[in-house]
């Protein structure tokens, strides 16, 4: 029996398995489509969010609506909208206006309603710059490396606002010569800007792009799954990521020695949840493929609100009004009005005697009816003489068909 063609073209792979088909390969292939924009919801540039240090376990918690209150009451006004609490405890305010949110946002008494603590945190707009010498960065503090970076880029003096420059943990933990920086910029403009000239550092330009979370793998060290949250926003149970244990962490396990591991994020028994083999995580790095080859690379600008539309009012239609000025108007609270000869004009004499004269001229090269009855007889005389039988009867004189008898 010959064998099939995916038989001939697929080889079996060295696990065992039985050989995959095209359709098969084609429908657990990766999805590519074209780098777009990293959507900016128009509110956020109107958000303030406050750092609340933790309060005792029996100090009063404030209601959102009390917490708006308390805001509009320390500022004098009516610019706080609304508040909403974050899984951390921290606070963020919705101001009217991007103008009410920039004069209040350095205002103490505001400050004053989450604690004496409190800082408020400006919305920034990550983006991740790459190629930094390990050598030069490692080094510096996340102080001293924005003003670095202030100092190397004159081109954002005056049009660039960097809020804050890091390093993170993790990427100092890799191995190699070269990190990735996040720098934080004020405005989605700004930001494109940036990703737009470069990064200037040590005579060198650094390319950038929008920080994408959905790029990274993350494993949650509190529940031991993979998810957006960390170990301090986690609001689910604390499993051991050994033993798969509700009773306490991972520092705490005591039988890591003598039981065999099990894993909390699949489920399944024979290695930890930190196992490179986990199917969840070879699941979560698959993912996280895909959402890169999707990542947008500039951030979208929110377009400002556009001013309500307003019908003109119609013009006056007079004898005087000249033609060129007569427009279709819409008029307000209405449909459009369908294009016609306006009723307030006269014709003018002018016109009435062309179309008569035009007519006149007409009617004159127009035969009459009698004249051109008798053209199609002697056409039909000419082209048929003896096309019609004769019956031997007397013809009508007025018959055009009529034939001689003689």
């Amino acid at each position: 029996m010959k064998a099939s063609f995916a038989d001939k073209t697929t080889p079996a792979p060295a696990s065992g398995l039985p050989p995959r088909s095209y359709a098969e390969a084609a429908a657990k292939s990766r999805p590519f489509t074209a780098p777009g924009e990293l959507r900016v919801h128009p509110r956020a540039m109107r958000e303030v969010t406050y750092r609340v240090p933790s309060k005792p376990a029996d100090a009063p918690t404030l209601t959102l609506a009390q917490i708006v209150q308390k805001a509009n009451a320390a500022t004098g006004s009516s610019a706080v909208l609304a508040a909403r609490r974050l899984p951390s405890g921290d606070v963020v305010l919705s101001f009217d206006t991007e103008s009410s949110k920039d004069q209040y946002i350095d205002n103490i008494a505001l400050r004053s309603v989450f604690g004496p603590d409190a800082a408020p945190i400006q919305r920034g707009f990550p983006v991740t710059a790459f190629g930094f010498p390990r050598s030069s960065v490692e080094k510096l503090s996340d102080i001293q490396l924005a003003s670095r970076l202030r100092s190397e880029n004159p081109s954002w003096l005056g049009a660039v606002q960097l809020l804050r420059a890091v390093c993170t943990a993790g990427t100092k933990k890799r191995s190699g010569s070269l990190l990735s920086l996040v720098l934080v910029f004020a405005t989605p403009q700004q930001a494109n800007k940036v990703i737009d000239d470069g990064v200037l550092f040590e005579a060198q330009l650094h390319n950038a792009e929008p920080l994408f979370p959905d790029c990274q793998v993350r494993r949650c060290f509190r529940c031991q799954g993979y998810h957006k949250s960390t170990a301090r926003l986690c609001q689910k149970s604390t499993r051991c990521g050994w033993c798969c244990s509700l009773l306490y962490s991972t520092q705490e396990c005591s039988v890591r020695s003598s039981a065999p591991p099990s894993c909390a994020a699949c489920g399944k028994r024979g290695h930890p949840a930190w196992a490179l083999e986990c199917p969840a995580r070879i699941k979560e790095q698959e993912r996280a493929k895909v959402a890169w080859l999707n990542r947008p690379r500039r951030f979208e600008v929110p377009r400002a609100p556009q001013p309500a539309r307003t019908n003109p009012a119609p013009l006056p239609l007079t004898s005087s009004t000249p033609a060129s000025s007569l427009q279709q108007q819409t008029p307000s609270g209405g449909s459009p009005r369908k294009r016609r000869r306006p009723s307030g004009l006269k014709a003018s004499a002018t016109s009435n005697q062309s179309i008569t004269s035009f007519l006149s001229r007409s009617a004159q090269l127009i035969p009459p009816s009698s004249l051109l009855l008798s053209s199609v007889a002697s056409t039909a005389d000419t082209a048929a003489p003896s096309s019609r039988p004769s019956t031997g009867h007397q013809s009508d004189s007025n018959d055009p068909f009529r034939m001689d008898e003689s």
